[in-house]
């Protein structure tokens, strides 16, 4: 690109004359030569992110970065969002699961679709990073979509409200996939805004601090969440009914809001009155994705969370066959809220120097031995030794989060690292979206494998003590979890590894385009497939 722009110029100035086509070619290579090349070139559309280490813009011209770190007023609503993302995801998810096994006696496959309907938005992520990132409002790409995002999510938990007890099963289903969409507008721009101050303040060994510390936000508001919700409903102790349940959830997500109206600022150097032009965004995420030192990792990390098949009888099963509570689920969800936070904790204060691979061999095995587990719950072998259903239950469930949580922070760190200078916000939505997505794709064929399985996991089953379906599909999906170890060599070893990776400059744009491809076919296999069962099912 340079040799051939160079040559151009030369011809032009010495007296040449220069076909428009040419000219368009080589401007065409020098806007994917900028994008391969982001520290190289300044974005025509977007300033400059101020330097790290001087505290100047790329045009010298002095810059206050007060307020761009995470605990001034000017970023409070950042953490509190992460918070309230939390809190807002594990606040009505086990009263909805109670409410529509007991209230509405919805089956395996439609309960499998909840966790799908709370998934499917998170792999939608690139959708929102694409329309924070070229459609600023008032020259601001982040603020006012934040504040759009809670918005909407407020306006639909008061439509629940007043209208679940009207609604059909599948009503309710997709209203709450709605609701997911409008907070992850405001957790993208909150993600956009982390990963453009860390690599405004961070250094570059340090990138995913400041990110893992909003994820413990996060987890800490899942604590909570999961808390209030068993103790907000609770059918055996008169507790308040679903729909007061999602106006409490409106009520919490005023206070983001509020707080981003009246406090939060843009990132140093994001400013924009123009429109990022969708082509260049497409150009950045395909460039990105091209790297070796992206789809290597990301081909590891998809098909791991693909091949992590879960049991969508389980829910069912627990209670149904094992009489489980509304308390009993969420004193379990309570307990998966506080480890996966102790999971992302122990990370960040003891592990940061482990191997990746190291991680994720070891996670695996230890996730791969309770989840064999579940078939002494499903046989009753636990009272035999004197552990109650629920505690035997609480354990293995607790093991399993607590690892998988631990697995979390290696891979945000490859997603800053990854991210270009102008692009963060639909690059790292569309990383962490394949990584959301893989696991959808892994639900979806959990979803599946309920649909088709020769043998009987039906409620009416479970209640006459008839298990033998449960057991053979507990069977089947914990021997899957291991196989996609066989191609952990993908994966770096560790952050020097990876860096090692992005210096040798392996690039392949048929590969990133194929990731691109992977991604879209995944995401309409989702959408058709969870349409049809909730409906037809």
């Amino acid at each position: 690109s340079y040799s051939f722009c160079t040559l151009l110029e030369a011809e032009d100035e010495g007296g040449g004359k220069s076909t428009n086509s040419k000219k368009e070619k080589c401007g065409a290579e020098r806007s994917v030569s900028k994008l391969m090349n982001p520290t190289q070139y300044d974005d025509a559309e977007r300033q400059p992110l101020l330097k790290k280490d001087d505290g100047v813009y790329d045009d010298g011209v002095s810059k206050d970065v007060s307020g761009m770190r995470l605990w001034e007023k000017e970023s409070w609503a950042i953490p509190v969002g992460y918070f309230t993302v939390g809190v807002v995801q594990t606040f009505f998810t086990t009263p909805l699961t109670y409410y529509l096994v007991k209230e509405r006696d919805a089956g395996s496959e439609k309960i499998s679709i909840i966790s799908i309907v709370t998934s499917l938005p998170w792999c939608l992520k690139t959708l929102h990073g694409v329309v924070t990132d070229c459609y600023p409002i008032y020259a601001e790409h982040r603020r006012p979509w934040f504040i759009i995002g809670w918005s909407t999510f407020v306006m639909l938990s008061i439509f629940l409200w007043w209208t679940v007890d009207a609604l059909s099963v599948p009503g309710i289903l997709f209203v709450i996939f709605l609701q997911h969409m409008a907070f992850l507008m405001g957790d993208v721009t909150a993600d956009s805004l982390v990963v453009e101050r860390s690599k405004l303040l961070e250094k570059e060994h340090h990138h995913g601090e400041m990110q893992s510390t909003c994820y413990l936000l996060r987890f800490t508001g899942g604590i909570l969440g999961a808390t209030s919700g068993a103790l907000f409903f609770d059918p055996s102790a008169n507790g308040f009914p679903l729909r007061v349940v999602f106006l409490l959830s409106a009520v919490v997500a005023v206070v983001p809001i509020v707080l981003a109206w009246g406090y939060l600022k843009e990132t140093v150097g994001t400013k924009s009155k123009h429109n990022r032009s969708l082509s260049t965004e497409y150009v950045a995420v395909v460039n990105t994705l091209s790297h070796e030192a992206v789809y290597r990792p990301m081909f590891f990390i998809f098909i791991y969370n693909v091949m992590q098949w879960g049991n969508a009888a389980w829910p069912n099963f627990l209670v149904v066959g094992r009489s489980f509570s509304e308390t009993d689920l969420a004193t379990i969800a309570v307990a998966g809220s506080f480890v996966n936070w102790l999971g992302v904790a122990a990370y960040k204060k003891w592990m940061l120097e482990i191997s990746w691979r190291g991680v994720y061999l070891t996670t695996t095995v230890v996730c791969l031995i309770f989840a064999a587990l579940q078939v002494v719950l499903i046989m009753g072998w636990n009272r035999t030794i004197g552990i109650g259903d629920l505690a035997f239950a609480l354990g293995d469930n607790s093991v399993t989060v607590f690892v998988t949580a631990i697995q979390f922070l290696p891979t945000v760190n490859m997603y800053i690292s990854m991210c270009p200078k102008g692009a963060e916000g639909s690059v790292y939505a569309l990383l962490t979206t394949m990584s959301n997505l893989s696991s959808v794709c892994g639900s979806n064929i959990t979803t599946l494998l309920a649909a088709i399985w020769p043998y009987d996991i039906s409620n009416a089953a479970f209640a006459r003590g008839d298990n033998k379906g449960m057991l053979l599909l507990s069977i089947f999906t914990t021997l899957a979890k291991p196989l996609p170890l066989l191609l952990i060599h993908y994966l770096p070893a560790s952050y020097e590894e990876q860096e090692t990776l992005k210096r040798q400059g392996g690039y392949s744009t048929t590969k990133g385009t194929l990731c691109l491809t992977a991604v879209i076919i995944a995401i309409i296999w989702t959408l058709t497939q969870n349409t049809f069962v909730a409906f037809y099912l």
